[in-house]
């Protein structure tokens, strides 16, 4: 059972889990007297409701599930396989000690043709992700929200970078992609008292709290889905293992958010063989300590869909589930707003149909294989080239073993008893065959020579233009793997703010609140959007802010001046265009014209903004501005037309009847 103390107050439903000894008909304590309960963002957050099972049921669901990760964990053995292979193809050890073939000692090396290429690429994706501030985009879906997107903009961002660490995550999260072909990321998120022991009063006092999200990578080998599925989210159950000591146990236990701990108390859980992969340095590797108390547990994560209040709708929840054990440590429902669970995942090369995609080793693991031998086989001719071995007659009394020395006489009946012997010679096709792989490998993974940083000739004379356009169409392939990244990290960012909806910010007192970070008007807003009761992606739209086009810093400034040269040309020719339409003296049939033209201006200049990958043209065009201002310079004209009139001011204007309407040269009436 949980360690909580009876004295403890529950502060909200994220803090009372699953009681086994409760029957399904009673209800939980904060439910409202007529049944409803309280929906997330109303103001006061609302994690979790509790799930009250009958002990049996509890059985019955641990039972099954259980036997169900099994099963799937051994359909995944030979993927584990392939996992070992793709992470020793990148550590690029020779698989053998010594290698006594065709000589001994011979040249044992694995050419890094996976590493080079995998580290390539995950330093240009680190670099487009990171490399431009914020790290999201916030843009409003309803214009009631506008105000409030640059302030919760501001907010993620330094929640990002002070919260948790999103680069770590991130870098691990790229290179599983990269590697494996598949990488899977968690949201959490923390709710959690520290504490300090005090000298002074000689026990443990409390100092705080330390509440936000918690964003984690998820190995793909602690990631289970089943078979045929290849969307987490439509799949009926999927699970991630955890791997916990038991001081964290015994931590989450003090908090009530998992029960019957004892149960489990125990010999810790076996590390598999891909979790033991990933951390080897050498080839030998010492055993972890035996003693429990510095072992892990690996409880698992398991969300699915189940019909438990039996009303005929199956609906959502997450289950904290050791399937050693045969015990449930934590259930609730689905607390997320959307309904989805909070995972984001992406594979490097698609397949169809199918979770997990491709990665660099699959792709190039005959290619450096072969390249290996290539050059294995090339180090082995130059060091046969440099033995020099001699024949002799078998009767010329001539020693088995030679070695020259300055100065050393070698005494024979007849001086051509001895000729010299060379075994091998150089063949300098090797090293062309060796690049010509090195090559191919290339554009297995879209990279060439100026993606590398290598300027060969003729390239390496080109000017500085000629580069950047080999630069961006390199891009093209580049940008195509990694887009399953940037929509991953889109929706990370939904994710989180669905994470503050539901356990809701820190108070404004504590640090990591709004009001610790934006002003006070700021804070209001973000504060305003959070408690909204609906689901906030009707309402906002986050992206990733990444840079794709431009594969660097400097082909990003380039690219950033040629469109500012552009706007700059727009926006001069709009100040002049500004003066006549504000006229009220110019006849409404040219201002209607000058509007004509300067909408198609405006759909010229929002292509442009997309061949840039630009697309915040609100800030720029100025074409709805330009009606406005038209439509009021007319009225103006109308109003002081109408005065003159009313005053006498134009002769004759009480005799003159109804005017006709102008029209325009293509027969449609002007703007009015």
């Amino acid at each position: 059972m949980a360690r909580r103390r009876k004295s403890d107050p529950i502060e909200n439903a994220d803090q009372a889990w699953t009681d086994s000894t409760n029957a399904r008909d009673q209800p939980p304590e904060n439910e409202a007297p007529d049944g409803d309960r309280l929906k997330p963002g109303t103001g006061t957050p609302k994690p979790a409701i509790p799930v009250f099972l009958s002990s049996t049921e509890i059985k019955s669901l641990a039972e099954e599930f259980s036997a169900e990760i099994e099963l799937q964990y051994a359909n995944q053995a030979e993927m584990q396989r392939d996992w070992v292979r793709y992470l020793q193809l990148y550590r690029a050890k020779p698989k053998g000690g010594v290698k006594d073939y065709p000589l001994a000692h011979s040249s044992n090396v694995v050419v890094r043709i996976i590493a080079s290429f995998t580290d390539q690429i995950v330093a240009r994706a680190m670099q487009g992700i990171f490399g431009p501030e914020p790290h999201w985009l916030v843009q409003e879906l309803n214009k009631k929200w506008a105000p409030v997107c640059k302030p919760y903009e501001r907010y993620l961002d330094w929640s990002r970078k002070f919260m948790w660490d999103q680069r770590e995550v991130i870098h691990n999260y790229t290179l599983d992609c990269v590697k494996l072909g598949t990488a899977i990321g968690y949201d959490d998120f923390v709710d959690e008292p520290m504490f300090r022991y005090d000298d002074q009063e000689h026990k443990t006092v409390e100092t705080g709290r330390k509440k936000g999200p918690k964003p984690i990578w998820v190995p793909r080998e602690d990631f289970l889905i089943p078979t045929g599925f290849p969307d987490l989210q439509l799949a009926p159950w999927c699970a991630h293992r955890v791997w916990y000591s038991w001081d964290r146990l015994e931590r989450l236990a003090y908090q009530g958010l998992i029960q019957n701990l004892d149960e489990i108390r125990g010999s810790s859980d076996e590390e598999d063989e891909v979790k033991m992969e990933r951390r080897k340095n050498r080839l030998e590797m010492q055993d972890s300590s035996g003693d429990d108390r510095f072992g892990l547990w690996s409880p698992w994560w398991v969300w699915f869909r189940r019909d438990l209040d039996q009303d005929g709708w199956p609906e959502e929840y997450v289950m904290l589930l050791h399937s050693g054990q045969r015990e449930v440590l934590r259930l609730v429902s689905n607390p997320s707003p959307s309904g989805k669970r909070p995972y984001f995942t992406s594979p490097f090369i698609r397949v169809q149909g199918q979770f997990d995609g491709i990665g660099v080793p699959e792709q190039l693991e005959s290619l450096q294989d072969e390249s290996s031998t290539i050059h294995n086989q090339r180090r082995d001719r130059a060091h046969l080239a440099n033995i020099v071995m001699y024949i002799a007659r078998a009767a010329s009394g001539v020693p088995d073993t030679i070695r020259p020395a300055s100065g050393k006489v070698i005494k024979t009946t007849d001086p051509t008893d001895i000729k010299e012997f060379h075994p091998a010679t150089n063949v300098p096709i090797d090293i062309q065959e060796e690049d010509f792989v090195m090559k191919l490998a290339a554009q297995f993974v879209g990279m060439n020579d100026v993606d590398m940083g290598k300027a060969s000739s003729p390239v390496g004379r080109a000017a500085a233009t000629t580069i950047m356009a080999l630069m961006q169409e390199g891009a093209r392939r580049f940008d195509l793997n990694v887009a399953g990244i940037r929509a991953a990290l889109s929706e990370q960012g939904h994710q989180i703010t669905e994470l503050w909806q539901i356990y809701g910010l820190p108070d404004a007192e504590e640090a990591g609140s709004p009001e610790q970070v934006l002003d006070e008007n700021e804070a209001q807003l973000v504060r305003a959007l959070i408690e909204q009761p609906a689901n906030l992606r009707g309402l906002i739209n986050i992206q990733l802010n990444v840079s794709t086009a431009a594969v660097n810093r400097e082909v990003e400034k380039q690219s950033n001046m040629q469109l500012y040269q552009t706007v700059q040309q727009y926006m001069m020719q709009m100040i002049q265009l500004a003066q006549p339409l504000a006229n009220p003296q110019v006849p409404p049939e040219l201002k209607a014209a000058m509007i004509h033209c300067i909408k198609g201006q405006d759909k010229l200049l929002e292509k442009i903004f997309q061949s840039f990958n630009a697309m915040d043209l609100d800030t720029v065009l100025a074409g709805d501005l330009f009606e406005e201002m038209a439509q009021r310079s007319i009225q103006q004209g109308q109003m002081i037309q109408q005065a003159q009139q009313q005053m006498g001011m134009i002769p004759g204007a009480a005799q003159q009847g109804p005017q006709p309407q102008p029209s325009t040269a293509n027969g449609r009436p002007p703007i009015q």
